[in-house]
């Protein structure tokens, strides 16, 4: 499938998978478009691979770099994850499979470059594997059920929380970058947040 045809059928489904060179596990949902992220191609198996599907990256990943649908230079100045989010229309979820763990300045750098992308477009989700889960700036009703979590964000922006959490924030607040005031909150229900600013979860294990 050719560049502008995927891109066509990730904005006719208004969601995309990224998938990333640290997967484990069942990915997600090959009923979406699968955006394969260099080495990512390595954690699939062909029978996994079902809907539409771009290969992107430089190659210093992947065992068959060769095969990339769209390769860039080894020798540049941002990550394959910046570049495949850059490539994407405008959509409400991004699904992020195979970017967490590893080295922890890459994941930094993917939290930096999940941000950035969210602080741009006004309703689109990122979640990584449901354990990390950016959203851009506004009101969001968010389920989190019999789990603990923590909220960040890497701007200082005005923050609610309220509904069924332990802590909650009834007056807008001034939260600044990786502040301790979200840390380790509990929930059973759907959470509300307000925010000025792009905001980040962290979920606790189920």
């Amino acid at each position: 499938m050719n560049q502008n045809d995927f891109i066509q059928k990730v904005s006719d489904a208004g969601e995309v998978a990224l998938i990333g060179p640290l997967g484990q596990g069942r990915p997600p949902s090959n009923q979406i478009p699968w955006l394969i992220v260099d080495g990512g191609r390595d954690c699939l198996n062909e029978t996994q691979i079902k809907g539409p599907v771009f290969w992107v990256g430089d190659g210093d990943s992947s065992k068959e770099a060769q095969l990339i649908d769209l390769k860039w230079e080894p020798q540049k100045d941002f990550s394959d994850f910046k570049g495949a989010l850059e490539l994407l229309p405008t959509v409400d979820k991004v699904f992020c499979w195979g970017f967490l763990g590893g080295q922890r300045e890459h994941e930094m750098a993917n939290f930096g470059e999940g941000h950035r992308f969210v602080a741009d477009r006004e309703n689109t989700l990122l979640n990584f594997e449901d354990r990390v889960l950016i959203f851009p700036a506004g009101t969001h009703s968010i389920p989190i059920k019999d789990r603990e979590f923590s909220l960040f964000v890497l701007e200082s922006c005005q923050i609610k929380l309220g509904g069924n959490c332990h802590y909650q924030i009834k007056q807008p607040q001034l939260l600044r970058p990786l502040e301790s005031l979200g840390l380790h909150n509990s929930a059973n229900g759907l959470v509300e947040i307000s925010a000025t600013g792009p905001f980040f979860i962290f979920l606790g294990s189920k």
